[in-house]
């Protein structure tokens, strides 16, 4: 559907303006600054919690919007990332007198955005502290940790510290606490070269040609299966060796769409993850599928893995009240 994947920015501005309306209970959308805000607002001294979405990866961080996760979504393009004026006006519609949290992906645009913001905050006497997400290791340059960008782990990583920030702890400690669920998450992802957006295949640890299964029924059904385990469990490998995990650790796993995917390729992946980590010894405490962090449609899918400890799967728990039906809701 063109509407959907060439967004151009009315074309955004609509989706945005669908989803709050179908989502009414839970969402309200500031036009003129492309938020989304949750309509309840937190209790007196909670701290707000602000990320940015922009660059083809759809409408997904406006469906984690709500109690338990996130306190507002500000929008920029398919190209820029929001501006650091919307930003600080997310800030200000958020802030309930405990400060805000900012958490960045790791992209010069977005951080010098959110910088900007974080100088208009503390200017008119806001709080503001940030966080950068880093979890991508898909890239051999990746190896570099000041190289790294973030990737579906986020989501993970929002789900945490979004519950952590329920119980109205203090600002720095939040922003320790979400720098430490950070160095816990690992993502790694595998783009179909065949049908590629320019990717550089010789810069991925995993790529692929056209290993899907779901169109692969016939005589070529068994070999792309094998194709696909082999590919997932190189992942597997490269991501437990990053942290690294080690055995008898509990993570949590989240496979991700990346948009050209379907089910059966999904949890056909999910399978071989699981398969994958038992191979190390590793327990797997819950599993999440589905297409939480999509790239224009493009084929391929995503791994990542957040270690946990007992206090990390309460919050993982934790009752949401969002649109998406991925984590356990009110």
């Amino acid at each position: 559907m063109d509407y959907v994947t060439h967004e151009s920015d009315q074309q955004i501005d609509d989706l945005l303006s669908a989803i709050c309306a179908c989502h009414s209970d839970i969402l309200i959308l500031d036009k003129a600054t492309r938020t989304v805000r949750r309509l309840s607002r937190k209790d007196e001294h909670a701290v707000g919690i602000v990320v940015a979405a922009w660059g083809g990866y759809g409408p997904n961080p406006a469906l984690l919007v709500g109690k338990g996760m996130l306190d507002a979504v500000c929008f920029g393009t398919l190209t820029k990332a929001p501006t650091a004026n919307n930003i600080w006006e997310a800030a200000k519609s958020v802030n309930t007198g405990a400060g805000v949290l900012f958490i960045i992906r790791n992209d010069e645009n977005e951080r010098n955005q959110f910088a900007l913001a974080s100088e208009m905050a503390k200017s008119a006497g806001i709080d503001v502290l940030s966080v950068i997400v880093d979890d991508y290791i898909s890239a051999k340059k990746s190896y570099f940790k000041d190289c790294r960008k973030s990737s579906a782990g986020i989501i993970l990583i929002y789900k945490i510290i979004g519950a952590y920030a329920e119980k109205n702890e203090s600002l720095s400690r939040i922003a320790q606490y979400a720098n430490l669920v950070i160095e816990s998450t690992r993502t790694i992802t595998s783009i179909d070269q065949s049908n590629s957006l320019g990717n550089d295949k010789n810069d991925l640890i995993a790529s692929y040609d056209d290993v899907a299964i779901t169109n692969n029924f016939g005589q070529d059904y068994k070999t792309k299966r094998t194709e696909l385990m082999d590919l997932v469990n190189k992942m597997v490998l490269n991501t437990v060796e990053d942290l690294p995990y080690l055995e008898e650790e509990e993570v949590a796993l989240l496979v991700n769409n990346l948009g050209g995917n379907s089910f059966l390729d999904l949890y056909a992946v999910g399978h071989y993850a699981i398969d994958g980590l038992k191979k190390h010894n590793i327990r797997i405490y819950k599993t999440y599928i589905g297409g939480f962090y999509s790239s224009q449609d493009e084929s391929g899918f995503s791994i990542s893995l957040l270690r946990l400890n007992s206090e990390y799967k309460q919050l993982l728990n934790f009752p949401v009240n969002i649109a998406q039906q991925i984590f356990h809701n009110e």
